[in-house]
């Protein structure tokens, strides 16, 4: 049996660790976090006719998942 405490750690540890952005995986093909500024230029670039703002409230109106957001940005929600 794991204790309270090993099972919090073991738990949490996972979900604070930093992102290391030398690996991609499918989460970074699906996802975009709207804190990092690297994904939202990304986003961005992608829709040059946008402005930044309308990325960033897509986001937020859509939520991370990107096949959302694009269907957002181009009027199909």
């Amino acid at each position: 049996m794991i204790s309270g405490i090993s099972f919090a750690k073991s738990y949490i540890k996972p979900l604070i660790m930093a992102d290391n952005k030398t690996k991609q995986g499918s989460q970074d093909d699906i996802k975009v976090d709207i804190n990092d500024k690297n994904e939202v230029e990304y986003l961005h670039r992608q829709y040059p006719d946008k402005q930044h703002s309308q990325i960033v409230d897509a986001i937020k109106v859509a939520g991370p998942d990107r096949e959302k957001i694009v269907r957002y940005l181009e009027g199909r929600s």
